[in-house]
């Protein structure tokens, strides 16, 4: 565990010096799920993300594709109580949830489901920030947007974001 740590901290320090805008907005993007070699306990995960809230970041980037679905649950689980003090990005349209071929589907029906899944995984009432994580060229624009504007007007998520 303190080769995990000294990992994470070493990687904390390296991001700032190289982006110190990124620590300025207080914004993580960072998977915690880990692939092999680089796997970490649970514990581990939550405690860097605890970390990263006492360094003053409090913006967190996750997708329902890291992990996939981890991620979003390490998040749900370390943010609990604190929920008021954080925002939350995620994103949609790399997993289909309603059966559809291809690697991309922003389709309203995979966008909703999508939607309920990340909500349920952070554990949260809404979602600050849903983006659209690749453009799916099979659905319209209008559609996608259509219906993220629907999400807006049920609470689900407060605002739209483009990668």
């Amino acid at each position: 565990m303190e080769a995990y740590a000294k990992r994470v901290r070493d990687y904390l320090r390296r991001t700032v010096r190289k982006n110190h805008s990124l620590m300025k907005t207080g914004r993580t993007h960072t998977p915690f799920t880990g692939q092999p070699p680089h796997k970490q306990p649970d514990q581990d995960s939550i405690r860097t993300i605890n970390r990263t809230l006492e360094l003053g970041v409090t913006h967190f980037d996750s997708a329902e594709n890291y992990g996939p679905y981890k991620n979003e649950v390490l998040l749900g689980k370390a943010l609990k109580g604190r929920r008021d003090q954080v925002v939350i990005t995620s994103k949609f349209g790399m997993v289909s949830h309603v059966g559809n071929a291809g690697p991309l589907d922003s389709s309203a029906a995979n966008i909703r489901s999508a939607v309920e899944g990340s909500l349920r995984r952070l554990d949260t009432d809404y979602i600050d920030l849903y983006c659209e994580h690749r453009v799916d060229k099979t659905v319209p624009i209008e559609e996608v947007i259509g219906t993220l504007k629907e999400l807006i007007a049920e609470g689900k998520i407060r605002h739209i974001g483009a990668l």
